[in-house]
């Protein structure tokens, strides 16, 4: 078992949180809205329901909402495994 750190964010539309390093391993899971992310290598990727971007501990990452919308932010210091049980 593995305990994960959780947390519901509304963003904004036009919202963009600094680009930050991530500490652990971090999900950003998009419940609504759309938005972009970016990883070190700063190519904006769309984002949107049902989709969720992953950065590993120490990445370099951004967020934009082009809508407002509401992510799932998780982090481990774990890698769990993503594979079906």
């Amino acid at each position: 078992m593995r305990l994960v750190d959780l947390r519901r964010r509304p963003i904004a539309a036009d919202d963009a949180p600094p680009g930050q390093p991530t500490v652990d391993m971090t999900w950003v899971a998009e419940l609504d809205g759309a938005g972009e992310v970016a990883g070190e290598d700063d190519l904006r990727t769309p984002i949107a329901a049902g989709t969720a971007a992953v950065w590993a501990p120490g990445e370099q990452h951004t967020s934009w909402a082009t809508t407002d919308m509401t992510v799932v932010i998780v982090q481990s210091r774990a890698e769990p495994s993503l594979t079906a049980a």
